[in-house]
């Protein structure tokens, strides 16, 4: 069943609550994603009373953990091949620049989108998958951190200003009639901080998947499935219908998101990459008409939206939600002189 307007001013107004239910004492920080009870601290999270949510939390936890990690491996050995036929393609380097034609023509056939992994390791030479089981050995993960880094810097999201992209080109999401269907609304401050998690999460898929729009992935690619499983599992609170969470601020929301992001590709250059491409996201649209009081973000949501589709969900619901309220919480977010700088290793209680 779709949400009402009465179901978004709950998702704004419950962030009000101030009192821990759990010690009826302190004001609360946090709300729980499974009951949407207010609390304060870790201890009132675990406390008996609410012992069946905190069981609950610790069991799914272990399964996202396990699942997160067989999907990893998948998509970074998917992409280290992708990387592979890039560089055969396209590097500098002179131990690429040296294969034969053969080996060329071979990997030029190969259709990495709907090929699965087996595949095209079948189409390489035996010193080829040597080299690949090598190259994606624990022990050289270093080297493929390196490759995977480069392939992330390897091309610009929509957002980045580059001398081939046009102004026009860059608002091409905006200029479809349904997108200009949304009327904008008022509020939605206090989910501000919200809104950074889901550009941090936006940028980091675009740049995980080698992507310009989100919406450039076909429908039936393994690729569209797994961006959607991503953001899902990045984003609970738009997953979950119940769910009413709200980060305190922006620092706490990055540092979030960036915790679940794979261990072994959280290297500080990514980190620095996604924190420049989030406040980018956050900006006005440019140039900026008085008249208009759309924003990047909104470029940003609906890219999102079109990769989920029209059915309603609580996903699809509530980014509809922040899509029309996100020039309200941009402009709260410069008023506040936001900052989102974190270090990589941080503890955001600190």
């Amino acid at each position: 069943m779709p949400y009402s307007n009465n179901d978004f001013n709950k998702i704004q107004g419950s962030a009000n609550q101030s009192v821990c239910v759990i010690c009826t004492i302190n004001t609360s920080q946090y709300i729980c994603p499974n009951c949407n009870i207010p609390y304060c601290s870790l201890n009132c999270f675990k406390s008996e009373v609410h012992s069946d949510c905190n069981q609950n939390f610790t069991n799914n936890q272990l399964k996202d953990e396990l699942s997160i990690n067989n999907q990893s491996n998948l998509l970074e050995k998917k992409k280290a091949l992708d990387l592979l036929k890039k560089f055969n393609e396209e590097s500098d380097f002179d131990e690429f620049n040296e294969i034969d034609d053969d080996t060329m023509q071979r990997l030029a056939s190969l259709d990495l989108e709907s090929s699965d992994p087996s595949t095209i390791l079948n189409a390489l030479s035996k010193e080829e998958r040597d080299q690949f089981e090598n190259l994606t050995n624990p022990s050289n993960s270093a080297t493929l951190i390196r490759l995977l880094h480069l392939y992330q810097q390897s091309f610009h999201p929509w957002y980045i200003d580059d001398d081939n992209n046009s102004e026009n080109e860059s608002d091409d999401l905006l200029d479809k009639p349904e997108a200009k269907s949304f009327d904008l609304h008022p509020g939605g401050e206090i989910l501000s901080s919200n809104l950074v998690a889901i550009m941090f999460s936006y940028a980091f898929i675009l740049r995980r998947f080698g992507l310009r729009y989100l919406s450039d992935l076909e429908n039936t690619s393994r690729d569209i499935r797994d961006a959607k499983g991503e953001l899902s599992r990045l984003l609970p609170f738009l997953k979950e219908k119940r769910s009413n969470f709200t980060y305190v601020n922006p620092r706490e929301a990055v540092h979030s998101i960036w915790s679940r992001i794979p261990p072994e590709i959280r290297t500080k250059e990514f980190l620095d990459l996604l924190l420049d491409d989030t406040k980018c996201l956050l900006k006005p649209l440019k140039p900026v008409h008085e008249e208009s009081d759309r924003v990047i973000s909104t470029q940003c949501l609906f890219d999102i939206l079109q990769v989920f589709g029209e059915a309603k969900t609580p996903f699809t619901t509530k980014l509809t939600f922040y899509l029309t309220r996100c020039h309200n919480m941009t402009a709260y977010l410069k008023k506040l002189n936001f900052n989102i700088d974190i270090d990589r290793h941080e503890n955001p209680d600190n």
